[in-house]
C-alpha cells in the first residue's frame, strides 16, 4: 500500500463509522428517464456505446457507455447467482443503473465463470481481472476514465470484496457498494440452511464448518487500506443473513475502512424491499466518487 492512499479517500467519511438505516429513505435518486417525448435513438447508436470484452480466466464484461463525449467514470457491476450461475436481474432499476447511465457514467457488468471444474478462486481471479480493466488501459481504449465505483449483490458481493482485497492498490476501486453479501462462510452455514445448501455445493462447507475455504471469507481478509465501503441488506433477507454484513462492516470500520451498514427494515433478498436504499445508497457514492477525484 503506497503513501498516498490515505489521501486519495480525504473526502470520503472523516472517520471509520457504522451508521444503520431503517426504511423510510427518500429515493431521491431513483431511475427516471430524461428521454420522455423525444425520438427514440437509432439502434446504430445504441450498439456502438455497448460492447462486451473477454477478460483473462474465463470473465467478461458487458459494457454500456452513455452518450456525449468520454472520458466516461467507470460503474462495475457484480452479479449474484449462488456462485453457480449468473443472475443480473436486479441490476438496472433496484441499482440506479439507469440513473448513473443519465449521469454520464458507463455500466460494466462483470461476467465469470461457473460450473463443473470451476472454483470460487477462479470466480474472485475473474473479478480481479475486470478490476485490472477498469481502472487500467483496456478501458481507456474505450473511452473510459475517472473514477470506478464497483457493486456487488449476494455471491458477487463476495467475490467482489475478496477480489478488491486481493487487488494492487491501483486497480482498486475508489468505493465498493455491497448488498446483501456473504462475508462469514461458516456462520451463515449456520444461520441460513438455504445458504448453507448452496455453501456446501460451491465451498464444501458442513456442520458449521468451511476448513477448505477460510481464505475465502472475506470477514477474515479484512485490512485498513481498503477502499471505502457501503453495505444494505434487508433485516428479512432469509438468504443471506444480515448479521454478517453487521459483522463485516464493523471490521472494516474497526479496521480504519471508512464504512456505512444500511439495515432496512422488511427487506428481503432480491429487490424485495432494498431498492429505494440501494438507489440512494449508490447514488451518494457515484457523486462522492467524482467530486474527490475532481477536487485532486
Amino acid at each position: 500500500m503506497s503513501a498516498a492512499r490515505p489521501h486519495r479517500h480525504q473526502h470520503w467519511l472523516a472517520v471509520a463509522v457504522v451508521v444503520v438505516a431503517v426504511v423510510g429513505l427518500v429515493a431521491a435518486i431513483a431511475p427516471r428517464s430524461s428521454s420522455a417525448g423525444a425520438a427514440a435513438e437509432p439502434a446504430s447508436e445504441v450498439a456502438a456505446r455497448t460492447a462486451r470484452v473477454s477478460l483473462a480466466g474465463g470473465g467478461w464484461v458487458t459494457l454500456e457507455r452513455p452518450g456525449g463525449d468520454g472520458p466516461h467514470p467507470v460503474l462495475l457491476h457484480v452479479p449474484g447467482g449462488g456462485w453457480a450461475s449468473l443472475d443480473p436481474s436486479p441490476v438496472r432499476a433496484a441499482f440506479g443503473q439507469d440513473r448513473a447511465l443519465e449521469q454520464g457514467w458507463a455500466v460494466a457488468t462483470v461476467g465469470y465463470p461457473t460450473g463443473g471444474g470451476v472454483t470460487a478462486d477462479d470466480q474472485v481471479a475473474a473479478v480481479g481481472a475486470a478490476l485490472r480493466w477498469a481502472t487500467g488501459a483496456g478501458a481507456a481504449e474505450l473511452g473510459l476514465g475517472g473514477p470506478v465505483v464497483a457493486s456487488g449483490h449476494s455471491a458477487g458481493a463476495h467475490l467482489l470484496s475478496l477480489a478488491t482485497t486481493r487487488a494492487q492498490p491501483a486497480e482498486r476501486p475508489e468505493a465498493l457498494v455491497l448488498v446483501a453479501g456473504v462475508y462469514d462462510l461458516a456462520d451463515d452455514v449456520r444461520s441460513s440452511p438455504l445458504l448453507g445448501q448452496g455453501l456446501a455445493t460451491a465451498f464444501g462447507c458442513r456442520d458449521g464448518s468451511c476448513p477448505a475455504a477460510e481464505h475465502l471469507e472475506p470477514l477474515r481478509a479484512v485490512a485498513g487500506d481498503l477502499p471505502p465501503a457501503v453495505l444494505v441488506h434487508g433485516r428479512a433477507d432469509q438468504v443471506t443473513p444480515p448479521a454478517g454484513s453487521e459483522r463485516y462492516a464493523a471490521a472494516l470500520a474497526a479496521a480504519g475502512v471508512a464504512t456505512e451498514l444500511h439495515l432496512v427494515d422488511a427487506g428481503r433478498h432480491r429487490r424485495h424491499g432494498t431498492d429505494a436504499a440501494v438507489r440512494q445508497a449508490l447514488g451518494q457514492v457515484l457523486a462522492q466518487a467524482r467530486d474527490a477525484r475532481s477536487s485532486r
